[in-house]
């Protein structure tokens, strides 16, 4: 018997209403999505939310994405990447993941790259990875790290030791404490338990490593990461990345609006719900992107691929324009489809979410 209303039915009983029989169905259809409530990743920026909800990987297979939601966000609610009104924020995230029935265990959240800070260290290579946030702490101010590491969440992505020098590479992502405690109370007002905290820019650096079985030994990649407020540029050789730089900006063309024009159906002509793209912006960017490229070709590889992510890399021909003026193969990165890297990637794919190798590889546990 299944207790409806109050009152009880037989399931087979033929006078049942159909409408009746729908609810039913629904309610345990319902039901058993929230009984396989899983992980969700969660990407925030001022402009908006991403969230992915995905069912665990089989031998050999990767994550398999299940649920998307994309909302923009009301402007104010978050600035430079710290939330402004954890409150707020956090209902209108608990509303979007209501309204698009969207079951959660608990989050991992990437936080967006304006409110962290970076430095690529190398550091002594026998220093075990337990260590290294303390010996960062120890070093902050003697290697000029840009922000007060006694009030920041600090954290470490050790790469391989570079041969014959006894180093080993280390990006040190600092986050302020009190902009870590409002993202806690932004997902405590949204009634969501807090699994992981990442970066965006080290999601999208372990999804790259994917990529490098297609690139040569002394061949540089480059990832640009294109912001409203600062652009930035990392240059990877073999794996490791060499240099993070940051570089002119280019304005949001309203990302999450295209993105949920196309999980409703729509069909968003390709330039028309666009800003036109500023020409001395986008000259600039690619002036300055070249100009760091070349210093850098000097001392190592040759420029083998650029790829392009975050909001900027939504505009239309922006990949065409930059390897027109750079000659580099320039190519959009899909993050939402680095749970599978695959190469090469196709242009229909849909940018500007920094969304990479979301549950197990994010970046640092609360």
């Amino acid at each position: 018997m299944v207790a409806v209303t109050g009152e009880r039915l037989w399931v087979g009983n033929p006078g049942l209403p159909a409408m009746v029989l729908d609810q039913l169905s629904d309610r345990l259809q319902r039901a058993r999505r929230w009984l396989t409530a899983t992980t969700v990743a969660m990407e925030t920026s001022d402009q908006g939310v991403v969230v992915l909800r995905m069912v665990p990987p089989r031998t050999g297979q990767s994550p398999q994405i299940t649920d998307c939601a994309v909302a923009a966000l009301p402007e104010g609610f978050i600035t430079a990447g710290v939330p402004q009104e954890p409150q707020a924020l956090g209902h209108f995230i608990r509303d979007l993941l209501d309204e698009e029935e969207i079951p959660v265990r608990d989050v991992a959240l990437d936080l967006p790259s304006a409110c962290c800070q970076a430095r690529l260290l190398r550091l002594p290579a026998a220093i075990p990875t337990p260590a290294l946030p303390r010996l960062v702490r120890q070093l902050g101010i003697d290697e000029e790290f840009p922000m007060a590491l006694g009030q920041a969440q600090v954290a470490t992505l050790p790469f391989s030791p570079e041969a014959g020098t006894g180093l080993q590479p280390v990006l040190v992502i600092g986050c302020e404490r009190s902009t870590v405690a409002a993202w806690l109370q932004t997902m405590a007002a949204a009634g969501l338990t807090l699994r992981r905290l990442g970066w965006s820019q080290t999601t999208l650096l372990r999804a790259l490593q994917g990529l490098q079985p297609l690139f040569g030994e002394r061949e540089l990649v480059g990832l640009l990461d294109l912001q409203p407020r600062t652009s930035w540029l990392t240059l990877v050789l073999d794996g490791v990345p060499r240099t993070m730089t940051s570089l002119p900006s280019l304005p949001d063309p309203g990302f999450h609006q295209r993105l949920q024009q196309q999980l409703d159906g729509e069909e968003p002509g390709p330039d028309g719900d666009l800003p036109p793209l500023d020409p001395q912006a986008s000259q600039a960017l690619a002036w300055a992107l070249i100009n760091t490229v070349e210093a850098v070709q000097q001392h190592h590889g040759a420029m083998a691929q650029l790829y392009l992510v975050g909001p900027g890399s939504a505009y239309p021909h922006i990949a065409e324009q930059i390897a027109g003026q750079s000659g580099w193969p320039t190519a959009l990165l899909d993050p939402m489809a680095l749970l599978c890297v695959r190469h090469p990637l196709p242009p229909e794919a849909v940018v500007g979410s920094a969304m990479a190798q979301l549950v197990t590889t994010a970046l640092e546990e609360i």
